[in-house]
């Protein structure tokens, strides 16, 4: 069960940044570490990390700018051993387009680290994936003007394509029913635990 995560800020062109998890996307997996990148941030930085992250696309042509700001996170993340060859190399150093931000967002214990230290602002885009509701399960939104974390799981009848160009914010209540919302005062990770536990015994056992 795969999931997305992001923000949402009605302000600007692009109202909602949020990423593809291609793990397991419950609460208590993609939930959990989603929350951790929100529980350290106070609201201003929440709302200044919205406003710095770059959204890119997957098959996009890596740009110069983007390449000379993350080869040292690229550096650091490949491992030089013999299996490695000149052509594994390359293509870890030197990638051509943004695909290399799968494995990121799919780590976001080192997605957090990187954003903290390293300067990583590159965020890819999951839009089409929530267009595609049938390959996603999951999707947790922290509103930045509510200051809520949304947390949706698909319903059972939904359509698999999205068939129109209606608002992503639409899609997602369109295909997706909104369980939990937690204030962010209230956020932490042990009501995760509490919340999982509904939605499984509702959704699996019942």
């Amino acid at each position: 069960m795969t999931g997305v995560y992001g923000f949402y800020k009605n302000q600007g062109k692009n109202k909602i940044k949020c990423a593809h998890y291609q793990k397991e996307a419950n609460p208590k997996q993609l939930g959990k570490r989603f929350i951790q990148m929100i529980i350290n941030k106070s609201k201003k930085d929440l709302d200044t990390l919205f406003d710095t992250l770059i959204l890119v696309q997957e098959d996009d042509k890596l740009t110069n700018i983007h390449y000379n700001t993350i080869k040292h996170l690229l550096q650091k993340s490949f491992k030089k051993t013999k299996k490695n060859s000149k052509k594994d190399y390359n293509k870890n150093m030197y990638p051509i387009n943004y695909n290399f931000m799968r494995a990121k967002h799919n780590n976001i214990k080192q997605y957090i680290n990187d954003l903290n230290n390293n300067g990583l602002r590159l965020f890819l885009d999951a839009k089409n994936y929530l267009k595609q509701s049938h390959l996603i399960d999951w999707v947790y939104i922290y509103n930045l003007d509510t200051s809520q974390l949304e947390i949706y799981y698909k319903k059972k009848n939904r359509q698999e394509k999205l068939t129109n160009n209606r608002p992503i914010y639409e899609h997602i209540n369109q295909h997706f029913n909104l369980i939990q919302t937690l204030d962010y005062k209230n956020i932490n990770e042990s009501n995760l635990d509490i919340i999982y536990n509904i939605i499984y015994d509702k959704n699996f056992n019942g």
